[in-house]
């Protein structure tokens, strides 16, 4: 059997559309499918061969593509069996910050509605890091009204 297991370095986190991986070391981040964050999830790995024998031919090929994103960013690495896996330790690291959120990402476009009220419940939530992404352009002065 065939595993691929990810890097110590190597974090993921679960995004609602899409996850993100991160890669400490190299300060590289890229975003992933959520398929592949449940996929490599588990035990910042997965077995390769079972995967593919529960998989459809589409999804086989998916999970092929899947190993060489991962293996050309250098996320990781093939293990050949389950002893080897799980030889490399990886913990999830949890801790605490005196924050309710720490991150929040606000995409607008051009039909979005922003409302105000927002603004309240994001100082209520203690959020650490606000990110406000526009999908148009902007001038200074619609920014400065949302502010």
């Amino acid at each position: 059997m065939k595993y691929f297991k990810l890097f110590k370095s190597v974090k993921i986190i679960k995004g609602f559309n899409r996850s993100l991986i991160f890669d400490s070391t190299k300060n590289l981040i890229r975003f992933i499918p959520n398929d592949l964050f449940d996929l490599l999830n588990a035990e910042a790995g997965f077995n390769i061969s079972k995967q593919k024998a529960d998989s459809t031919e589409k999804n086989k090929i998916t999970i092929d593509d899947y190993l060489n994103f991962l293996i050309s960013n250098n996320f990781g690495f093939y293990c050949n069996s389950l002893c080897e896996f799980r030889s490399f330790e990886y913990k999830v690291e949890d801790f605490n910050l005196p924050f309710d959120l720490s991150y929040l990402i606000i995409d607008l476009s051009d039909d979005s509605i922003f409302d105000i009220n927002i603004l309240k419940q994001i100082i209520d939530c203690r959020i650490m890091y606000l990110e406000i992404r526009f999908c148009h352009d902007v001038t200074i002065s619609y920014f400065e009204d949302i502010l």
